[in-house]
């Protein structure tokens, strides 16, 4: 494996954890929104039950605009960390399709070494063996010089 996929393999963990981290924060603002809107219902529930007036029902409205304005503030904080953990997504699958391309591109080159590593040894292989047929060739022809000139 070499150090271009190592390296590409961390940069897809580190970006599935990013990912991760955006979905938990995610999910918290929208534990918040919830619980915003359960006690801005309770609230109204109460105002609603109990014939509040005079400086009670001011101080109750104060607190349903309250929760109502940090609820509107929770779910644009909510819409922004959708867009985080959409782009955190979109950069996890980018970094994970790279990394199967450097994979691939090695697989090619370790391909491309096996086969020079065969042809290496079939060519080598091929000259022994013709290298020996010529020492025996130069052998004969020089046997047959040897004779003739004998003769």
């Amino acid at each position: 494996m070499s150090d271009r996929l190592k390296s590409m393999q961390r940069i897809v963990a580190m970006q599935a954890q990013r990912k991760r981290l955006a979905e938990w924060k995610l999910i918290e603002i929208e534990n918040r929104k919830a619980a915003l809107v359960t006690a801005r219902t309770a609230l109204g529930d109460f105002v609603e039950t109990e014939s509040l007036v005079g400086p009670l029902a001011v101080l109750a409205l104060r607190q349903t605009r309250r929760l109502a304005e940090r609820e509107a503030d929770t779910g644009i904080e909510r819409d922004r960390q959708r867009g985080e953990v959409q782009a955190a997504e979109r950069r996890h699958r980018l970094a994970e399709r790279i990394t199967e391309t450097v994979a691939a591109e090695d697989r090619v080159v370790e391909d491309r070494r096996s086969l020079e590593v065969l042809i290496e040894g079939a060519v080598a292989r091929q000259q022994a063996e013709e290298g020996g047929v010529n020492r025996i060739d130069q052998q004969s022809i020089a046997d047959d010089e040897a004779s003739t000139i004998r003769s």
